[in-house]
């Protein structure tokens, strides 16, 4: 990722200005681009440590959906019934997999 950030940087603030940025302006977009990027590992890692690792690692199997979803609005991207389908199908596993299994009776774990 690193390597990518100046790239990144250069043709984000292409798309926002409309015009090829000057040096000064890549720099503020690159610094505010890790800002946000810093910020985001950083809210994952305190969620991870609050909710604990499963939690977090099913959440993010939700996140394609949601940037999928986000994309019918803001680029004006199709859904077809394929990927709503691919969508529920993700969405219904990390549901199941966030849930938490029922504790055996105290009688059951000690083999009484």
């Amino acid at each position: 990722m690193p390597g990518a950030l100046p790239f990144e940087t250069a043709v984000i603030a292409w798309l926002w200005l409309g015009h090829a940025p000057s040096r000064a302006q890549r720099a503020a977009l690159g610094l505010v681009f890790a800002g946000i990027v810093l910020t985001a590992a950083d809210t994952l890692a305190h969620g991870a440590q609050i909710t604990g690792p499963q939690t977090v690692a099913l959440l993010m199997a939700v996140v394609p959906g949601l940037a999928a979803l986000a994309a019918v609005p803001l680029l004006d991207e199709p859904l077809s019934l394929l990927a709503l389908a691919g969508l529920g199908a993700v969405t219904a596993g990390a549901v199941l997999g966030a849930r938490q299994a029922p504790k055996p009776a105290s009688g059951f774990a000690r083999g009484h």
